[in-house]
């Protein structure tokens, strides 16, 4: 069980907590909201550094855009690389600005599977299974054993990189239509082998990954994106979800960063899009785990923020939308949280 600095029903969004050494000064995160700033060659720029510092002012958690852990699992051209050593001069710069001002900083580790284009990788685009992700879209080629030995190691040098470069962790993504959410999703893993079929099955592979990665960094608290749901008929159901965010905590997971969707948006359904839409998976996934749970959704109220984690719905609330737009949003948060009451 994750070392908390109080537990989250007397805490507040504004309260510090610690997920093993890592001591995270308030709930507040920052997630990784892809920007499209790194350069061509997939280096960060002073545009990146800029943005990161700003946000850094109050936030608690920085979570860095997705980069990629391989070429053939690159989604855009404007994408952070950290396949590459030579990447980590510039990102020692990007963590070291976040760090500048008070907040920690992990970086989201992906690989795009089918939903990007072998214009944007420069080869055969790679999936599940060789089925395309929209009717007019390239068919991708079905990984192999040795691709996802290949890919579970690039996950596991990107994150041992990641810790070079002054990250304090790293997210594995698991969801939004990237590899390793399709590998969850029956709608895109049609196999017939040991990796698909069965919950089971489909989780094999994701598993692999998580537990690469936190043997490459055994004396870090490692993270993860989970869509929890595809919330589409015939695709991977909450129930299975939880079965995966289970599984999660058993290879090593310390922090899941609950979403949900196979695009990670937010609900197809108008009605749907209320404040914190996707909190009630966070909320499910955290009475199946004694890990420490990230809430998310269209949040923007600091007050409803709050709510959350001193309820215990959640243990931290990432503001995305809402922050992106107003740079001064985690500051603000604080300063409303902190006025003394009449």
């Amino acid at each position: 069980m994750e070392s908390k600095s109080m537990k989250s029903k007397e805490a507040g969004l504004v309260d510090p907590l610690d997920v093993g050494r890592l001591r995270i000064r308030n709930r507040i995160v920052f997630p990784a909201y892809f920007s499209r700033t790194a350069s061509e060659k997939g280096e960060v720029t002073p545009q990146m550094i800029e943005r990161y510092s700003a946000l850094a002012e109050g936030a608690g958690l920085i979570v860095v855009e997705q980069a990629f852990v391989s070429q053939d699992g690159r989604s855009n051209q404007n994408q952070l690389d950290m396949s590459r050593d030579d990447k980590i001069e510039g990102l020692r710069k990007l963590t070291d600005a976040i760090h500048g001002k008070g907040a920690k900083a992990i970086v989201q580790l992906n690989h795009a599977g089918r939903h990007t284009t072998s214009q944007v990788t420069g080869q055969q685009i790679l999936a599940p299974s060789p089925i395309s992700e929209k009717e007019d879209a390239e068919i991708p080629r079905e990984v192999s054993q040795e691709d996802m030995w290949r890919i579970g190691d690039a996950f596991s040098d990107a994150a041992a990189r990641s810790l070079r470069a002054g990250f304090d962790s790293v997210e594995v993504h698991c969801a939004h239509w990237y590899l390793l959410s399709q590998f969850l999703s029956p709608l895109s893993n049609r196999r017939t082998d040991e990796y698909g079929g069965s919950i089971d099955n489909r989780m094999r592979f994701p598993l692999e990954v998580v537990r690469k990665v936190v043997k490459a960094i055994p004396d870090t608290r490692v993270f993860c994106r989970l869509g929890a749901t595809d919330m589409l008929d015939g695709g991977l159901t909450l129930e299975d979800g939880l079965k995966v965010a289970e599984g999660l905590e058993a290879a090593g997971i310390s922090v899941i960063d609950v979403s949900a969707g196979l695009g990670g948006i937010q609900p197809l359904d108008p009605n749907a899009r209320v404040q914190g839409f996707f909190v009630p998976y966070a909320t499910a996934v955290k009475k199946v785990v004694k890990i420490n749970v990230i809430g998310v959704g269209g949040i923007k109220d600091p007050l409803f923020a709050d709510s959350l984690v001193k309820e215990g719905r959640t243990d931290l609330v990432a503001v995305g939308r809402a922050f992106n737009a107003n740079p001064n949003w985690a500051k603000e948060a604080i300063s409303i949280l902190t006025k003394p009451r009449p």
